[in-house]
């Protein structure tokens, strides 16, 4: 894979979230992060493209737990549809390079426990739906055409309701009755 063709434009690949972006170029092949990292900000991103057309996206909060209503930690399902949302940019960037699929996408959500959904952040909700588990490491979606948008979420739908599952729902709001997308913004 030709990282400088990345390098020099590198749209399809920059980190979700709305910060400022910065390149390099690693042993692995090329780094893009947000602006913040290595500050005292409590955000970050980033996006490692390897070589050999793996690649890695990671969207983080710190969080402090400091035991007061509501629960804390209460980004997650923010911080998934950031990563949701940006999937088909990331995919359309990995075929623009040459790369045919199918693609593996794996969803990761670490240090969760204790932790709520956005939708009841706020309320007071009894008893609060929590999350018990300290890392949900959710089931693979296997995307095998990155040019049908309609595809890629119906393949996410199992991660993103084991997701939901986690944390005392039944399934992922984000798709309608019939299993369709709806989209993360309601």
């Amino acid at each position: 894979m030709d990282i400088q063709k990345v390098y020099f434009a590198p749209a399809n690949f920059e980190p979700p979230g709305n910060f400022g972006r910065s390149r390099s170029i690693n042993f692995d092949g090329l780094l893009l992060t947000d602006e913040i990292s290595g500050r005292n900000d409590k955000r970050f991103a980033f996006v490692q493209l390897c070589r050999d057309g793996a690649l890695e996206v990671v969207r983080g909060e710190i969080t402090v737990k400091d035991h007061r209503p509501p629960h804390p930690a209460c980004f997650v399902a923010k911080r998934v549809q950031e990563m949701v949302d940006a999937l088909p940019r990331f995919l359309a960037g990995l075929s623009s390079l040459g790369l045919p699929g199918p693609f593996a996408t794996v969803l990761s959500v670490l240090g969760v426990e204790g932790s709520q959904l956005d939708e009841e952040c706020g309320s007071y909700s009894f008893p609060p739906k929590l999350c018990h588990r300290p890392d949900l490491l959710l089931p693979l979606a296997l995307i095998e055409d990155p040019h049908d948008t309609a595809q890629v979420f119906r393949r996410l739908r199992a991660p993103l309701d084991a997701l939901w599952n986690a944390f005392g729902y039944l399934r992922c709001p984000w798709y309608d009755d019939n299993g369709d997308w709806r989209g993360s913004s309601g």
